[in-house]
């Protein structure tokens, strides 16, 4: 119920018409590795490529609400799915999860799509070790989850399942 309160509340009357990828290249983690191989890909299907780091919950609600196509690495700023309108896409990069605690990872965003009407996808991509974590995540996630999870890793996304993930936009 929050979530369809939140989308009726603050969701703007656009209509759906953007494409947009959300890069995380600022991120400590889950970064795509080989995302400037698919930048050109999304540019040549007229995405806007937004880093949502630099922009206000204004700006975020504004984009989210006029979005008809949303692809992004799994992240936080997907919860803003909460302000798309019914019938959006939303295309997630995930890692290749493996330990059963990681089941709500793979499925939080599917499930407030599948709330509000909005059509989800996912695709796997293979996890890549990260030498250094920043302090805040060494602070309070064990070091032994950090070093398991594929959710504390980066993401290599292969070329030729990417090609088929695009092509159903």
């Amino acid at each position: 119920i929050c979530v369809q309160i939140l989308n009726k509340v603050f969701k703007k009357n656009h209509k759906n018409k953007n494409k947009i990828y959300l890069t995380r290249k600022n991120a400590d983690y889950r970064k795509i590795v080989n995302e400037s191989d698919l930048i050109d890909e999304f540019e040549s299907k007229n995405f806007q490529i937004i880093d949502l780091e630099t922009l206000s919950i204004d700006q975020q609600i504004d984009i989210f609400s006029s979005a008809e196509i949303i692809v992004s690495p799994t992240s936080s700023a997907l919860a803003n799915v909460v302000f798309c309108n019914k019938g959006t896409k939303v295309f997630e990069i995930q890692p290749k999860y493996q330990y059963p605690y990681e089941h709500d990872f793979k499925l939080r965003y599917y499930y407030i799509c599948k709330i509000l009407g909005i059509k989800y996808y996912s695709l796997e991509a293979d996890p890549i070790q990260i030498d250094n974590y920043d302090e805040n995540t060494k602070k309070y996630i064990d070091i032994n989850v950090i070093n398991q999870s594929n959710y504390y890793k980066n993401l290599l996304v292969k070329r030729d399942k990417f090609k088929k993930f695009i092509n159903q936009i």
